[in-house]
């Protein structure tokens, strides 16, 4: 599950979006201009515990939407690749990704974000798995989680939590990660996830072919 730094809407609303904020950085306009180009931060705890985690692998990820005719008759844009920026939460399992330049006038989604520790599941938001959470009706808890998402924009940074993997089934839900990415592009991430794998006596994941050549 990937988390969107910049929440996407669809059709018009979305190009009316990309519009303003062009318009934006091209006026100095410093909260929306600063905004699109970080930096990123947050911090990883352990889901039980509470505790800071160290050596998290952060995964930022951006796509890049071109238009097409195609789009008028499916009603969306395919992403594309359009590059990656790993991180490690240090003792205090905070993570920063520093400010970065995006083209004038392109269609760029992002950041998203995955995390990954070996001996860890899937990770959530911290406070999502609380009974106080499960009595929200849904769209508060949609308000919530996007508050949640946008808070990496903020001094303090996001908060996620990784709960601990106690089953094969749970430490492989860790492993997705999005397919579009190139692996070249994230090999701390490649690697927390063949130690994971390892463990379980898993073969490592590798490049397909068309990345080998």
């Amino acid at each position: 599950m990937a988390h969107p730094g910049i929440l996407r809407v669809s059709g018009a609303l979305a190009r009316l979006a990309g519009i303003l904020l062009g318009l934006a950085v091209l006026v100095g306009a410093p909260s929306l201009a600063s905004a699109a180009k970080g930096p990123w931060r947050g911090q990883v705890l352990d889901a039980e515990t509470k505790q800071p985690l160290e050596g998290v692998v952060v995964l930022a990820y951006w796509n890049r939407y071109r238009f097409s005719l195609a789009q008028l008759v499916v009603g969306h844009q395919a992403p594309e690749f359009f590059d990656a920026v790993e991180a490690v939460t240090d003792a205090q399992g905070r993570w920063e990704i520093p400010k970065k330049s995006f083209p004038f006038f392109a269609d760029i989604g992002g950041p998203f974000f995955e995390y990954y520790k070996p001996g860890y599941a899937q990770w959530r938001y911290a406070g999502q798995d609380t009974a106080e959470w499960r009595q929200l009706p849904g769209e508060e808890q949609m308000r919530k989680a996007k508050e949640m998402a946008l808070a990496v924009w903020t001094e303090e940074g996001g908060k996620v939590e990784l709960p601990p993997a106690r089953t094969r089934e749970e430490q492989v839900k860790m492993e997705s990660f999005p397919t579009h990415v190139p692996v070249s592009k994230i090999p701390l991430t490649l690697n927390a996830i063949n130690k994971a794998r390892s463990a379980f006596g898993l073969s490592p994941l590798g490049p397909p072919a068309q990345e080998r050549r």
